[in-house]
């Protein structure tokens, strides 16, 4: 029996990785494109191996079905590929009132992968997540556990501006959240934090109210995950900065592990 080329079980370790964290988010099947038959065609000694229409054994959650999930398949370990195979998105209606696309920033070598809602109005302005008085008190909390925004990795649910008036749909999260997934894979992170309540209930799958899902260890396919308050919240609710600090700190305590 031959042994596997080191490329070829590279490839395959990072496949079970994407397709694994899919599962988590209800992704349960690919469509086999030209794009990707030529992809699997090349990059594998033994194309005859791979299914046709790859299946993981996950569920899909009640409020983001399968039907409704962009089904363009992300097999990728770089964030340029992945900015890349985003293009100039108008996979859903948000792309219609926004200045730019929020591909996320930071470093791919990150520990600490911050996962916001979605770029408000600041932020399309900007061109950055976390731009202004969010983003400045983001800062001064990353500063309070010893790190600055270049030594984080930050992301959103959706990619185009939103508001809390009008918050992206599950449609419109269907349509991004394979983009994040991939995004959580190339960067492979110590530690995902979730900032806001539509951030949590999309990656941990539930209706809870944030304040109970906060404060303690959740999993994402295997990494720990902590939700807590976005700066926007904190800020119109001084009161609750207490609760973020010790979220906070929970985090700064598991990245020294």
């Amino acid at each position: 029996k031959m042994p596997i080329p080191d490329t070829t079980g590279r490839f395959l370790t990072d496949l079970k990785k994407i397709i694994s964290l899919h599962a988590s988010c209800g992704i349960d099947s690919y469509p086999l494109t030209p794009e990707l038959r030529d992809f699997f065609r090349k990059a594998l000694p033994r194309p005859q191996s791979i299914s046709k229409n790859p299946k993981v054994t996950a569920s899909p959650s009640p409020r983001y079905r399968k039907k409704e999930m962009d089904k363009e398949p992300l097999v990728t370990s770089s964030l340029m590929d992945i900015r890349q195979q985003l293009g100039d998105c108008t996979r859903c209606d948000l792309h219609e009132n926004r200045s730019g696309i929020m591909f996320g920033r930071g470093s791919q070598e990150a520990e600490l992968f911050i996962i916001s809602e979605y770029p408000n109005i600041v932020d399309d302005a900007e061109g950055l997540l976390f731009s202004g008085p969010d983003g400045d008190l983001l800062a001064k909390m990353l500063a309070a556990i010893n790190l600055d925004m270049e030594q984080v990795y930050l992301g959103s649910i959706v990619k185009c501006r939103a508001s809390a008036e009008k918050p992206p749909n599950s449609k419109e999260v269907a349509a991004c959240l394979p983009f994040l997934m991939a995004q959580i894979a190339a960067v492979s992170p110590k530690v995902i934090c979730t900032m806001g309540t539509l951030a949590a209930h999309v990656l941990l799958k539930s209706k809870q109210p944030l304040i109970r899902l906060r404060g303690r260890w959740r999993q994402l396919n295997g990494i720990p995950l902590m939700a807590t308050f976005h700066p926007s919240y904190l800020l119109k609710n001084q009161e609750m900065k207490k609760a973020a600090w010790q979220d906070l700190q929970t985090i700064q305590n598991r990245l020294k592990e």
